[in-house]
């Protein structure tokens, strides 16, 4: 059969199209699906974390429609899994279900890329279109005579006693699959759709159905016919058609096997083939089913009807309408039967049995029933050698086994080149459902060091806390939400991370609704502004809050819904870039290696499964490409920028953890084995753990594979700060000999040699670190670790480290060669509830005997701070400076303290890596006409100038400020004058274009910070050029005359 034939009988509807998706042109939409098509994500991470005991747990349960169980532990401490991930399904209307994230990713699969084929086998042109269909038709009509001849021959006595049936169905197959159509499929679906038609004309001639309208006059017989004949065939095409759509036939055929047919005299002893009613009516019927395709053939079948209607047999009109209404119908009731197949009859057997071949044996038992019904319609009897038959059906369910045996196994053998479920294609108008990968984060501080590794990927966070704890000690509450606010702005890398504060404990009984309000109206005033894009506001209440009751699982309660409804509508808007679809089969590479439990595997054994699972990236650089985006959906982590770490990949970030909990978790001390006691009892000790340790631990480990080596994991380790590498004694090696590593999770609260730690004094090297609306906590231990790795920690005979870190606080010891060494302590200044950049600071203290030594040493420290912001922290813009000598209140801000500045990180867009940091040596600054200097790391106070110079020089001061050092409620008032809409255009858009943004730039502006764009200009301006300044902006306001924002400016220069 020519394989357009194919593409004809599927768009007709007369065959499930499983041989044409199969075939060469499935074949080849597949092949180009995979190689050239794109589509999007339909799934998106949902991170929860806050602190400990805040209903977290409960909340998941929640979304997920899991019921609440009160005496649910705490995620927390060591005897719990840091995360649980599970995949649900949303459904705004119901609780949403949890599904098997293994089976949805196949599922996910194969949905997305059916949908493509389909896409590009509905697009496909075909030449001769019309010739094909034609060569269907005749075909078809070829395939209907023979099997009325068949089945008309086996009327004689002598055969009709033997088992006909089964045998002309046999033949039947093996004339339409070998011969006519020459594809089994085919063949197989058109002769059992033949079958229906010898049926109906078996039912016509025996039934003199066309006599009934030979007394009516022409008009009436003409209305009487139409109606008669949609109808009359009613019952027996709706049952067969449905049947067979649902792939039951072959059970129909069986029951029909077993059976005898009613023949009457007449017909056995009449050549039915000189009766012209059959012809006509088989023609009819051809006709009416490819009327599908062409429905204007009615059209001319009912008027040419019309007008020879008074001068041919009333009989014959019946003949002609009644095969029309058959063969339109037939196909009507055959796609009806395979849409119930496809989306709910295969769903239902999957569920039953994954064999496709006891899915197909259930099918046959099931086409039973509607075969009795029609044999009893028929009137067909119980043959009296019906064991005789039974058996010779049996073959035929044989034969056709025999057949599907071999055409998977010809699927099988050579799946790249074609589709491994049909159905799927078949099944591939409705989208992917969207799932969410929700993650509970443990909330006890022991675990907050790992949470990072969950935070590289596209998420959402749910910032939980207590609704009750808020209302007792909000100062306490809020600083928790900051902080996971700061944590995910500074670790998720993606620009429009968003998070929902979500407050638990909604109908506690100590809760009114003004305390609600309440709660909300503090968060709103006290949150920073920087974080206001950031957050998900509540449209009902104009709030950044959501509050729900996790205890209560009412389908219809308000609250539960919008919170679901939100979500889902952040993440249609927050769907990632489309990708190529063949990245989707590299799902079977994770479901694999997580079902074998290698959840650590080498580059190379990744290539080699890839190939396994069809995950065809065979270009120079896919596989890396194809690594990277999953790595960015929080998938697995891969760092491909490091030589030796490039070879390794971590199939579920819950393999590092899992490493570290080992770690953490030291096993009593009767299970442990003597040669590593004493390396335990310095971990629960110190925090530190010996070499042999580390690996005996990742080498015991059944999630790491065997060909990987181990130390490639200890530095994949180190790269996300997990563990950090001692430079011990002179060799860098312990009184065991052994190398040693500082485990970051276990860092102590205080320091563990408090009487070392010395106070400043005026001949220090101090600098401060600004790092905006971010608390440097994480970026304090990224330098803790680099600086533990680098300086010298001394180690006692007894085997004490003597290394003085903690949470907040660092000393250390560096040398340089032969060259006296220097000490400098790296500390965090408190921070507070109100979160202003003034209490967000990393001090660094440098003492030495040498000047020159101690400034090197401090660029080298301003370096690394710089490398581990470029490298974790690209969001943030940081200031290196020295605090001004004098008492307040300062020049440029009102608070007790303030920093000036030696080097402040520009980004603007096109950024690249800052290779190096150049601190000056010497550089004056002026605060309210007191002058002091930063020369070789040592602050130096001049004496008072005279008043017309200090006068000039606080002038010249204010108006260089930059725009971000301004006041933040100044700063707040400007950007909220202008984001208000201007009937003369004077608003922030004007400012934009004075500023050189395009129209597509404005936009991009307005998209990224639709509540506050003003805030989004001004950063981005100051971003891009040391030149925005508080005199750049009030020329460029002038020239928009609006004279109020800068009287606002000129009012606060004037003041101070």
């Amino acid at each position: 059969m020519q394989k357009s034939d194919s593409r004809v009988l599927y768009d007709m509807k007369l065959t499930t199209g499983m041989s044409y998706i199969y075939g060469p042109d499935g074949k080849k939409a597949h092949e180009e699906a995979i190689e050239y098509d794109k589509d999007k994500s339909y799934r998106l991470v949902v991170n929860i974390v806050g602190k400990v005991a805040q209903g977290k747990t409960s909340l998941r349960r929640l979304l997920i429609g899991e019921d609440f169980n009160e005496n649910e532990q705490s995620t927390v401490g060591i005897e719990h899994e840091l995360v649980e991930t599970l995949g649900t399904t949303p459904n705004p209307g119901n609780f949403w279900s949890k599904v098997d994230l293994q089976m949805a990713n196949v599922d996910e699969c194969n949905i997305i890329v059916g949908k493509h084929v389909r896409k590009r086998l509905e697009n496909s042109q075909r030449q001769k279109k019309h010739k094909a269909e034609i060569q269907s038709f005749l075909k078809a009509t070829l395939l209907s005579y023979f099997m009325l001849f068949l089945y008309f021959t086996a009327s004689e006595s002598e055969v009709s006693l033997c088992p006909w049936f089964s045998v002309m169905l046999i033949v039947s197959l093996a004339f339409s699959g070998l011969l006519l159509f020459g594809s089994l499929r085919d063949g197989f679906g058109m002769t059992l759709g033949v079958l229906c038609l010898v049926l109906y004309n078996d039912c016509l001639l025996r039934w003199k159905s066309y006599e009934l309208f030979e007394h009516l006059e022409y008009n009436v017989c003409l209305m009487w016919s139409v109606v008669y004949a949609f109808l009359y065939f009613a019952r027996i095409h709706m049952v067969m058609a449905f049947s067979m759509g649902i792939s039951t036939g072959l059970g129909f055929c069986f029951v029909l096997c077993l059976m005898q047919p009613p023949w009457t005299q007449e017909i056995l002893s009449h050549n039915v083939f000189k009766d012209p009613h059959l012809h006509i009516f088989t023609m009819c019927v051809l006709i009416g089913i490819w009327t599908l395709r062409h429905p204007e053939i009615i059209a001319a079948t009912f008027t040419i009807l019309a007008l020879i209607s008074p001068f041919i047999s009333k009989a014959f009109i019946f003949s002609v309408l009644s095969g029309l209404g058959c063969g339109y119908s037939h196909v009507i009731f055959i796609k009806l039967g395979f849409d119930t197949y496809v989306k709910l009859l295969n769903k239902v057997l999957k569920s039953v049995s994954e064999s496709r071949r006891n899915r197909r044996f259930i099918c046959y038992f099931l086409g039973i029933i509607p075969g009795i019904f029609i044999t009893i319609v028929l009137e067909w009897k119980l043959s009296k050698q019906w064991f005789v038959h039974a058996i010779f059906g049996t073959f035929v369910i044989i034969f056709i086994e025999v057949c599907h045996s071999f055409l998977e196994g010809k699927v099988e053998a050579n799946p790249k080149a074609s589709i491994s479920n049909a159905t799927k294609v078949l099944d591939s108008k409705s989208e992917a459902s969207l799932k969410f990968v929700i993650r509970d984060f443990a909330g006890h501080p022991l675990y907050h060091s790992v949470h990072h590794i969950y935070m590289m990927g596209h998420c959402v966070y749910l910032i939980a806390f207590s609704a009750t704890e808020a209302k007792r000690n909000f100062k306490y509450c809020f600083a928790e939400i900051l902080y996971w606010l700061q944590a995910i702005f500074v670790h998720d890398r993606f620009p429009s991370v968003r998070a929902f504060i979500i407050g638990t404990h909604r109908d506690d009984k100590s809760l009114s609704r003004d305390d609600i309000d309440m709660v909300s109206e503090k968060i709103l005033n006290h949150l920073p502004r920087q974080f206001h894009n950031m957050v998900v506001w509540n449209r009902l209440t104009d709030r950044p809050v959501f509050y729900v009751e996790n205890s209560i699982r009412n389908p219809k309660d308000d609250d539960h819904l919008y919170l679901r409804q939100q979500l889902l509508d952040l993440a249609k808007d927050s769907m990632k870039p489309e990708y190529p679809i063949k990245y989707l089969y590299f799902y079977r590479v994770i479901n694999d290696c997580r079902l074998r439990g290698r959840l650590i595997e080498t580059l190379e054994t990744i290539e080699q499964l890839c190939c396994e699972h069809e995950c065809s990236v065979t270009a120079d650089g896919e596989l890396e490409d194809l690594l990277n985006y999953f790595h960015e959906s929080g998938e697995i982590i891969y760092n491909s920028y490091d030589n030796n770490q490039n070879q390794l990949v971590v199939l579920d970030p819950k393999a590092l953890v899992d490493i570290m909990t080992s770690l953490v978790r030291a096993p009593p001390r009767a299970d442990r084995q003597a040669e590593y006691m004493l390396a335990w009892n310095t971990v629960v000790d110190l925090g530190i753990a010996t070499r042999k340790l580390l690996h005996h631990i990742i080498e015991k480990s059944p999630l790491v594979s065997e060909e990987i080596n181990v130390d490639i994991v200890i530095g994949l380790l180190e790269y996300l700060d997990l563990v950090c590498k001692l430079d011990l004694g002179i060799d860098g090696r312990n009184v065991t000999g052994e190398k040693c590593y500082l485990l970051i999770p276990l860092v102590k609260d205080t320091l563990p040699y408090p009487q070392n730690y010395w106070d400043d004094i005026s001949s220090d090297t101090i600098l401060y670190f600004d790092f905006g609306p971010v608390v440097p906590k994480f970026i304090f231990t990224r330098l803790v670790c680099q600086c533990t790795s680098e300086t010298h920690v001394d180690v006692g005979m007894n085997g004490s480290y003597h290394l003085n870190v903690c949470t907040s606080k660092a000393l250390f010891t560096f040398r340089s060669g032969f060259r006296q060494s220097n000490s400098f302590k790296i500390e965090l200044l408190d921070i507070k509830e109100s979160a202003t950049p003034t209490q967000q600071l990393l001090k660094i203290v440098i003492r030495g005997s040498e000047q020159e030594s101690c400034m090197e040493l401090t660029k080298r420290l301003c370096q690394k701070i710089c490398n581990i912001v470029d490298r974790d922290f690209r969001k943030c813009r940081y200031k290196i400076g020295v605090m001004c000598p004098f008492e307040g209140p300062h020049e440029f801000c009102q608070n007790e303290h303030h920093i000036f500045s030696l080097y402040e990180s520009i980004k603007p867009e096109g950024y690249h890596r800052v290779l190096r940091i150049d601190l000056p040596d010497n550089k004056e600054f002026w605060c309210r006409g007191r002058q002091f200097s930063f020369r070789h790391g040592q602050i130096i106070v001049s004496p008072i100038q005279n008043a017309h110079h200090q006068l000039e020089r606080q002038r010249s001061g204010l108006w260089d400020v930059n725009i971000l050092d301004l006041p933040p409620r100044l700063f707040s008032d400007i950007c909220d004058d202008l984001n208000i809409f201007n009937a003369l255009g004077r608003d922030w858009r004007l400012l934009a274009e004075t500023l050189g943004k395009s129209k597509r730039q404005i936009e991009l502006l307005k998209m990224r910070s639709p509540r506050d764009p003003c805030d989004a200009l001004l950063q981005d301006w100051a971003a891009s050029t040391t030149e925005a300044t508080v005199e750049r902006l009030v020329e460029k306001l002038t020239r928009m005359e609006r004279f109020d924002v800068v009287r606002r400016l000129e009012d606060y220069i004037q003041g101070s």
